[in-house]
Order: structure tokens, then sequence, then C-alpha cells
């Protein structure tokens, strides 16, 4: 069982990492309000979840988000290779092993009404909109994230309070 706990998401010791990374997604799907112009609330246009590059998923995406109807839509799982196909979703999720061509696609997708959710250590300052973090603790580990609150609100994005009091850290604005 998952949920919001004083910023982590507590599973299982039997869960691995990337079901507990998934469940984290399902619930920022949750606690994430997209512009009504981006949300296809007078269509049928199925949610698009996906993966930027290399996928550490496998099918643990599609079994997380089965059910998953955000405002009433199904939800889509897709595989992408640029950030052109990423312009067209919903979310996206950039792995860490995408490091080096994460900065990039951050700055081609800036802007856009599209949740950008990276577990890279550069993730917030290169762009993206939540950043998942590995944290040890005396209990062992647990998985935490950070969102840059910033950029969400250029983006047009509203997030539920309840997400940001369980965030580890909130970027409310630039050290500009």
């Amino acid at each position: 069982m998952m949920s919001f706990l004083a910023g982590e998401v507590k599973a299982d010791d039997q869960l691995p990492v990337n079901q507990v990374k998934a469940g984290h997604l399902v619930l920022f799907v949750r606690y994430v309000e997209w512009p009504k112009e981006k949300e296809g609330a007078l269509d049928d246009r199925p949610f698009v979840v996906a993966v930027l590059g290399h996928d550490p998923f496998g099918d643990v995406l599609e079994r997380a988000f089965a059910g998953v109807l955000p405002n009433g839509r199904p939800v889509k799982v897709r595989r992408i290779a640029s950030s052109a196909e990423a312009k067209n979703c919903d979310m996206v999720f950039i792995s860490r092993e995408e490091e080096r061509r994460q900065a990039g696609w951050l700055a081609e997708l800036a802007g856009s009404a599209v949740l950008t959710v990276s577990d890279a250590d550069t993730a917030l300052k290169e762009g993206a909109m939540i950043m998942l973090v590995s944290e040890q603790t005396p209990k062992g580990e647990k998985l935490c994230f950070d969102v840059n609150l910033k950029v969400l609100k250029r983006a047009g994005l509203r997030v539920n309070s309840t997400m940001l009091v369980s965030a580890r850290n909130v970027i409310r604005r630039s050290k500009n």
C-alpha cells in the first residue's frame, strides 16, 4: 500500500524500487491539475504518460496505471525518443540514464503543459518539475521527491497542497 506520508511513498520491503517510482507517478497524476485546454475535457483523448529515452520500468507502468482515470480519461503509456514526441504527452519520465541528454530535452519542453519527472540528480537544476530522490534512513532506503513549483507554474500546471506538504523540498522561486 502506498500513500503520501511525510514526503515519501512507503512501500513494503519486497517492492522493487521501480514499482515504488511508478506508484509516485500515479500519485503525481492525482495531485497535479493540467490547464483545461491540455486536459482534453471536451474529447476522449487518452491521458498519455511517457518514458523519454531509456525505460527502467518494463511493464511496471502499465500495471501501476491500470484502472487510473485522470478526469475520466484512460491512461496510455508510451515509450518515446524525442522531446517533439513528448510535447504530445501529459507526463514524461526521464531516467537518470539519460542525464546526458536531459538538459536539452527539458529546455525544449520548457513552458509546455507536460509534467516532467526525473530521478537524475541534476533534474531540478535543468528544468524538471519533479525529481525523485532516494534517501538512506536508519530504517533503510526511502523514495522522496522534490518539486520545482516555479517551473510547474510557468507551464500552467497546479499542484494540490497535500502533495507540496509531502515533498522533501519545494523550490518556489529562482535564486537570481
